[in-house]
């Protein structure tokens, strides 16, 4: 058992993070697809979602907290008709940076009109799994899943795009990084790079949610990891590849490739513009654990309730409170599940981690792939190698 109570960082963490600096808000579990790898496996609404002043107000106090970046999703948030109002009370307060995450089958002309007129700021983050109709269909798809449907919908989002970027939206992609889709990834950087995307951000597999039925599929074993981050960071220090970006889960998910290859890794960080949390001062002079979830991270889902972040969503292990009883601040300040967090040193984790060479960078590793793998939030992240199978893969 953790005391947090005694934990001398709790108070340095609570001064430095008055508020989450990133929160992810998602506005419904609605979903008109059915992706393989969705971690939260969106498709119905959840029960009592909350209505539009709701939802409003909670704007205005993650403002008020004084979160730094929001991002908004689902589900698929353009499915609740109330989102260009949602989206137009974020964009129109001062301070912070505001994004909205889509599958790209809702951008009409008069959506994409409203957007422009109404949300002149907003960052548009479009999924982008795969560079023809069979390959984007393997992760993202609908139900019925014909030849004909996989054409459809690929050419939906791929227009949707074209007509988005014309209209001077400014216009990311996402591309879900899984085994089975890396070698379509470069083909699908050079697509949208084509339809007048600003970048792409390859967000490494998650497994939760549906993506737990696909473990085998899609989770790297980690010498596949390796080689493909090799690769990739040889190619981006080439000048290849100027405009992809990397998301990974946890930090050893960058750096222990790196370091058993020999690399240079303040020159990677550069290239990629990452760093661990770990490698920020006043976050490391905090603590020792590299997840910031629940410590700079939050995620507000559509029905009110609160967990640290996004991949924990829906675990009722990791679940912080409800806005519905009490105030956002409240739970950010006393919630139990979030004292954990921030209470938690490198010590209460699995041995290996505290002995571990990359401590200092990662920081034990996953807490949301601990909390799959044990259910413990201080467990252990078994997609490491260090910790998992010859492999580094759980399945």
């Amino acid at each position: 058992m953790i005391d947090t109570s005694a934990s001398p960082y709790r108070r340095d963490l609570e001064l430095l993070f008055a508020g989450p600096a990133h929160v992810d808000l998602d506005l419904t579990n609605a979903c008109n697809l059915a992706c393989s790898h969705c971690d939260v496996s969106s498709g119905k609404p959840l029960k009592s979602e909350l209505p539009t002043d709701k939802m409003l107000d909670l704007i205005d106090d993650l403002h008020d907290l004084g979160t730094m970046s929001l991002t908004v999703a689902g589900g698929e948030p353009f499915l609740r008709k109330d989102t260009i109002d949602i989206l137009e009370r974020a964009c129109a307060l001062p301070g912070w940076s505001v994004t909205v995450i889509t599958n790209g089958t809702y951008f009409t002309p008069a959506l994409v009109g409203a957007l422009v007129t109404r949300c002149p700021s907003l960052t548009i983050n479009v999924s982008v799994d795969g560079s023809t109709p069979e390959r984007f269909d393997f992760l993202r798809h609908r139900r019925r899943r014909t030849p004909d449907a996989q054409k459809a919908l690929f050419n939906e989002v791929i227009e949707g795009i074209r007509m988005s970027v014309e209209s001077g939206l400014k216009i990311h992609a996402n591309f879900a990084l899984t085994r089975a889709n890396r070698d379509d990834l470069e083909a699908t950087y050079d697509l949208v790079m084509d339809l007048g995307a600003r970048d792409l951000l390859a967000i490494k597999f998650f497994a939760g949610g549906r993506g737990l039925d696909y473990v085998r599929e899609m989770e790297f074993p980690y010498r596949e990891w390796a080689a493909t981050m090799l690769s990739l960071t040889r190619a981006k220090m080439s000048g290849a590849l100027p405009k992809l970006a990397l998301s990974v889960p946890s930090a050893w998910e960058f750096y222990l490739p790196l370091r058993d290859a020999g690399m240079d890794v303040e020159q990677a960080e550069r290239i990629w513009r990452y760093r661990s949390p770990l490698r920020e001062p006043y976050y490391s002079r905090s603590g020792s654990i590299g997840d910031p979830s629940g410590i700079a991270d939050l995620n507000v889902v559509a029905n009110g309730d609160v967990y640290p972040i996004t991949l924990m969503s829906g675990n009722h292990k990791a679940l912080c409170g409800n806005t519905k009883t009490a105030a956002l601040q409240e739970i950010w300040r006393t919630s139990a599940t979030l004292s954990r967090l921030r209470g938690m040193r490198l010590d209460d984790l699995p041995a290996q981690c505290g002995s571990c060479d990359i401590n200092h960078l990662c920081g034990g590793g996953s807490r949301a792939r601990a909390l799959v793998h044990s259910g413990s939030l201080a467990g252990g992240d078994l997609t490491c190698p260090k910790l998992g199978d010859s492999e580094g893969l759980i399945g």
